[in-house]
């Protein structure tokens, strides 16, 4: 899973019926430095779809309804009103 690019591990079910013969190996953390262990919690996005996200993601809603990630171990504002 990366939180950034909203990237997911894919089932093995899914893995058995599309006959994929590759999966990626997975860093202990993902690239905005949550960790990518079995530690899941739900999360829902602005649209209403529940998803599954690491522990470690918390990430604080803005103002105008834009999200700033936060993770317990570095904090990372990728947001496009970022200043400096």
């Amino acid at each position: 899973m990366d939180t950034y690019i909203m990237a997911a591990k894919v089932e093995d079910t899914v893995i058995d019926a599309l006959q994929i013969d590759a999966i990626p190996i997975l860093c202990p953390f993902d690239s905005l430095g949550m960790r990518n262990g079995p530690e899941k919690k739900e999360w829902i996005m602005p649209n209403g779809l529940k998803v599954l996200v690491s522990e470690d993601f918390d990430p604080i809603k803005q103002e105008d309804g834009s999200y700033i990630p936060f993770s317990a171990t570095r904090d990372i504002d990728i947001s496009p009103h970022r200043q400096g």
